[in-house]
C-alpha cells in the first residue's frame, strides 16, 4: 500500500535540490542553496523518500517609510513535481505558510508570482496586487560593481523605493554573488543571465514592467491599519 504524502518541514535528509532542478531546470540559485536555504523555512509534501511539493520562507522586513517597517514572510519557490500536479498540494502547502506566519507573529505574506496566469491561483489565498511592477530602465552597461560599491547601491536603492523589503550590506553581497550586476554613472543594473531584474534610474512615467506585481497578504489583524489605501510596489528581488 502507496504511503500518503505528508504535509511537513522539511529534514536535512529530504533532497530539496532535486525538485528544485526538476521544476526550475537552468536555474542556479547556488548562493540561496550554499547560504539562504533553511530546511525549518522550508514546507514540503514528501512520502516513500521524495519529495513531491515544495514551499520556501523567507524572513525578511519591509520598510514604510517614513515610520513603519513590519516583519514579512517572503513566500518563493513553491512547485510541484509533474507526477503529483492537479491535487491541490500547492494551495495546501501555501495555506500551512500563512498559518506559521501567523503563529510567528509575522503580519504579512509577500510574493512574486511567475507570470500573471498565476494570479488568480493565489487571489484565493487573499494575496492582493500592490499596483503594478516598474518598467525597469534597459540601462546600459556599466563596470562589474563590488563590495565597495555597496553604500551607493544602498543609497539608491533606498532611495527609489519608498517600501522596500530591508537589505542589509549582506543581502547586497549575497546579490553580488548570485547576479550580475553593473553600476552606471546615475544608477545601477541587475541581470539575472539576459534577464533585466532591476535597474536604475526607472524611466518617467513608467506604468508596467516585464515581471508581474508583487502580491501581498494580512496574515495578522493587527498589521492592516498601516496599510489602508496604500498599494505601490514592493520591490521585492529574493536576495
Amino acid at each position: 500500500m502507496s504511503q500518503e504524502p505528508e504535509l511537513r518541514f522539511a529534514r536535512p535528509a529530504d533532497d530539496i535540490r532535486a525538485l528544485w532542478e526538476t521544476c526550475f531546470p537552468g536555474s542556479d540559485d547556488s548562493v540561496y542553496w550554499n547560504r539562504g536555504y533553511r530546511p525549518d523555512n522550508t514546507l514540503i509534501y514528501a512520502g516513500e523518500g521524495r519529495v513531491y511539493a515544495m514551499l520556501h520562507i523567507l524572513e525578511r522586513v519591509l520598510k514604510l517609510e517614513p515610520e513603519h517597517e513590519w516583519p514579512i514572510g517572503y513566500i518563493h519557490g513553491i512547485a510541484t513535481h509533474p507526477d503529483m500536479r492537479g491535487r491541490g498540494l500547492a494551495g495546501e502547502l501555501v495555506e500551512r505558510a500563512l498559518s506559521e506566519l501567523h503563529l510567528r507573529q509575522i503580519p504579512l505574506a509577500a510574493l512574486i508570482p511567475y507570470d500573471d496566469d498565476i494570479i488568480p491561483f493565489y487571489e484565493r489565498f487573499g494575496f492582493a496586487a500592490l499596483g503594478v511592477a516598474p518598467a525597469f530602465a534597459a540601462a546600459r552597461e556599466g563596470r562589474p560593481a563590488t563590495d565597495a560599491d555597496i553604500p551607493r547601491l544602498r543609497k539608491l536603492y533606498d532611495a527609489a523605493f519608498p517600501c522596500r523589503i530591508l537589505r542589509t550590506d549582506a543581502d547586497w553581497r549575497v546579490i553580488l554573488e548570485e547576479y550580475r550586476v553593473c553600476v552606471t554613472p546615475n544608477g545601477y543594473a541587475v541581470r539575472d543571465g539576459d534577464r533585466l531584474m532591476e535597474a536604475l534610474p526607472l524611466p518617467n512615467g513608467a506604468a508596467h514592467g516585464a515581471q508581474p506585481p508583487a502580491m501581498l497578504r494580512v496574515v495578522r489583524a493587527d498589521a492592516s491599519p498601516a496599510f489602508e489605501g496604500f498599494s505601490p510596489y514592493i520591490n521585492l528581488l529574493h536576495n
